[in-house]
């Protein structure tokens, strides 16, 4: 039975139980803040500046430069870092016993030779902190100590601690009058509705507590499903003003590609040679590609929203998932500059939607991109592990800076259609997020503020008993230029590689075609969209060497089609399948063709994205299948299939074709992020082939890719800093190279002055000058096998 109360009598208790409660912690936080600060100032910066320079007065003393040791800590004293140090040799080191090297600085301590860890001396109305540090060699040898002598400033302390009193008492005041505001914030609107509405009257008891919350619950009970009626009405003008502004979006995403293209066109009309278009077509391409992905993303987006709740679960590396889409979302942009850091602590991998949790993770790295001002800042990913009501969780956190949600946006963004601050928001990432983790058992959400900026927080079952892969299977690098580094340089690499592969296979068909008697081989193409198909003309004009052996028949309609393929009989069918026709399309005419002829090559070419298409093509046996636009390779390979015997698929994976095959010949790696040393490096070593690279992520990136190449590399020579930051020790790249098997010498070529602990990581030492190959392997000469 709840027993009732005075609502004012209630508050009121509590307030001044708040008050109390709130004022021991901040006594407790403030006591424990001195204290550190106190051990911070005076003990350990103290300790840990002595104990700094012991490694280098160990190394003084062995060599005998006191001149060096004077000068060292005589600076210390001029800057009234230290009041006295004293440095005592050991009796053991020396054979004259313990002697006094160095005592500079005042004379408070003579004789002392305690052995305690922590001492306070009183002298002339001062207080000093005593301590001492062990001499110790690199050879572990004990040669003396360090006696150091710190006056502590008690007018700071005792300051320090009426700032504190003080403290305390201003938030004691500040807390009982903010905790009173929001008492009388609370309780009095309640009386005055209450008194307005009906007056105190007797109720019957309820599942409330007071009397007053039961007397007005009856009054405005009335009023609430008046209320949600104009909440549901509010909410659907929402809804319809956010579809129509996310539809005006959608057709300006999808124009600007074809933007981009005209104006592209008629740039390319203006060249003035064919190396110009060339080099013009590269940048066109990079650009229209990414505008392309993005737009993809916008529809999948859209589709999304109306997809099932049904899951395919699947066991998987959650590090293998983000890699993935850290490459796909900072593919899509450019000219970011975005530093990445990763702390990844879980054990096990995930059982998961592959697919769908891909989404969530590009939903929210895409938006921390998008909100990020002038594209710059840092987005950080964590992962642990925790055990929640004897259920096993991995909790994921996406976090970037340089952004900024409000309070009262907190709430709203995994809204349908809710969408603030972003040029570009459609309202259904977040949306789509929330229901995937909420359909995996998980949970999600969003933390802000203005000094670190936002943090995406979500949780995911962790039902997997396979321990997770290593992180060094996987590329994770430390900033956004990176992506886009790389993806210009595979588009470009790419279409060089096309080319010339082209090129080659077209001299094979030449060959093969010149032991055979047929003149003319006939290519029958089937597509409702003649200039598209008048494309795939401009492709055989590519090819002047065979260009003379093959006829091209278009046609934009199934019984067109029909009559060529009865008079001419096509070696070749492309054929596309909407053929804007509702009684047939591209199917029905590759099952007509291949009643009458079971050797002719098929190609369905298509730009449709249904997903049982690829599945119907191999049953009506159609030899392949290629989504639009071909290109030049593609092209080639197809016409190569009637004449060469090669398996190879016509529409390789263009990470894979890059991977260095059958490639024997010995290598010297150079890792400097000095493009002018890098020159060098080429131009001098001259006695073996050189590659080169300018950070040690590309060349890891490398030798993930082309495992093989590792038995070819000589030696790998490093810079010791990469962007003048960050030595090459602290990159870890040795040790994950070794991880991988690369068991070659590292040799370090620098100016810079190393830790003498720093020379075990490398095989030998070179001074900043590039030389053959020969000299190296003559210096080092018991690294090399």
């Amino acid at each position: 039975m709840i027993e009732n109360h005075s609502l004012k009598e209630y508050i009121l208790n509590q307030s001044n139980k708040q008050i109390r409660y709130y004022t021991c912690i901040i006594f407790f936080i403030l006591a424990a803040f001195s204290i550190i600060s106190f051990y911070s100032l005076y003990i350990k910066s103290s300790y840990n500046i002595i104990n700094s320079l012991s490694y280098g007065i160990a190394n003084s003393i062995l060599l005998g430069d006191f001149f060096a040791i004077q000068k060292e800590f005589s600076s210390l004293i001029e800057i009234e870092a230290f009041e006295q140090i004293i440095i005592r040799t050991n009796p053991k080191f020396s054979q004259i016993g313990e002697y006094d090297i160095l005592n500079i600085g005042l004379n408070i301590i003579e004789n002392e030779n305690s052995e305690r860890i922590f001492s306070l001396i009183l002298s002339e109305n001062n207080l000093y902190y005593y301590n001492y540090v062990n001499i110790i060699t690199v050879n572990k040898r004990d040669i003396g100590r360090i006696y150091f002598v710190k006056k502590i400033d008690i007018s700071l302390i005792f300051s320090a601690y009426l700032i504190f009193f003080l403290l305390l008492i201003f938030c004691y005041f500040y807390l009982k009058y903010k905790i009173n505001l929001i008492y009388k914030k609370i309780s009095n609107p309640i009386f005055d509705i209450e008194k307005y509405v009906s007056g105190k009257i007797n109720i019957n008891k309820g599942n409330f507590e007071f009397e007053e919350y039961k007397s007005l619950y009856n009054k405005i009970f009335s009023y609430k499903q008046e209320i949600e009626l104009l909440k549901k009405d509010q909410l659907l003008i929402t809804e319809l003003k956010a579809i129509s502004s996310t539809l005006q979006m959608l057709a300006h995403d999808v124009r600007q590609p074809f933007s981009r293209l005209k104006m592209s066109l008629d740039i390319l009309k203006k060249s003035k040679s064919y190396d110009e278009m060339i080099k013009l077509i590269q940048t066109i391409s990079i650009n229209t590609n990414r505008d392309i992905l993005q737009v993809e993303y916008f529809l999948n987006d859209i589709l999304h929203t109306k997809s099932d709740n049904n899951l395919k679960i699947e066991e998987e590396s959650l590090l293998k998932i983000l890699s993935a889409v850290l490459k796909l979302c900072f593919e899509m942009q450019n000219d970011l500059n975005i530093e990445l850091e990763y702390k990844f602590s879980h054990n096990y991998k995930v059982m998961v939607d592959i697919k769908k949790i891909e989404r969530v993770f590009s939903n929210i790295i895409l938006n921390a991109i998008q909100a990020m001002k002038l594209k710059t800042g840092k987005i950080w990913i964590l992962t642990k592990e925790y055990i929640e009501n004897n259920e096993k969780y991995i909790e994921i956190c996406i976090g970037n800076s340089n952004s900024y949600i409000e309070k009262e946006d907190i709430d709203k963004i995994f809204n349908l259609f809710f969408t603030k601050g972003k040029k570009k928001g459609t309202g259904l990432g977040l949306a789509i997020s929330l229901q995937i983790i909420k359909n995996h058992g998980g949970k999600i959400t969003c933390n802000s503020c203005k000094q670190k900026g936002v943090e995406f927080i979500f949780t995911l079952p962790s039902k997997s008993k396979l321990f997770e892969d290593n992180k060094d299977l996987y590329i994770f690098p430390r900033h956004s230029k990176y992506f886009e580094f790389q993806y210009n340089i595979q588009s470009n690499t790419l279409y060089n590689y096309y080319n010339s592969e082209s090129l080659k296979i077209e001299k094979q068909i030449f060959d093969e075609i010149s032991l055979i008697n047929k003149k003319v081989y006939n290519i029958l193409v089937l597509d409702d969209d003649v200039d598209y198909a008048n494309g795939i003309l401009s492709l055989l004009d590519e090819f002047k060497l065979i260009k003379p052996f093959f006829k091209i028949h278009i046609s934009k309609n199934f019984e067109k089609a029909a009559n060529i393929f009865s008079h001419f009989n096509p070696d070749y069918l492309i054929c596309d399948i909407d053929l804007n026709c509702p009684e047939h399309n591209g199917f029905d005419f590759v099952k007509y063709v291949r009643e009458f002829n079971k050797n002719v090559k098929i190609c369905i070419h298509t730009n449709r994205f249904i997903k049982d298409d690829f599945q119907l093509s191999t049953e009506i046996n159609s030899d392949y299948f290629i989504v639009k636009p071909m290109n030049n390779y593609q092209f080639i390979k197809f016409i190569s299939s009637l004449f060469l015997t090669s398996t190879e698929n016509i529409f390789e994976n263009p990470e894979e074709s890059l991977i260095v095959k059958n490639d024997n010949e010995r290598t010297v790696i150079i890792i400097d992020d000095d493009d002018f040393y890098l020159m060098l490096w080429q131009k001098t070593m001259i006695d073996i082939k050189v590659n080169l690279y300018n950070h040690p992520d590309f060349f890891y990136d490398f030798i993930l890719q082309n495992k093989d190449y590792i038995h070819n590399i000589e030696c790998v020579i490093f810079d010791y800093y990469i962007e003048d930051k960050v030595n090459i020790i602290e990159t870890k790249i040795i040790e994950n190279l070794k991880n991988l098997g690369l068991n070659c010498p590292f040799i370090l070529c620098s100016n810079s002055k190393i830790k003498e602990s720093e020379t075990t990581f490398f095989d030998g030492i070179l001074d900043k000058n590039p030389c053959e190959f020969s000299k190296i392997k003559s210096l080092f000469k018991d690294k090399f096998n």
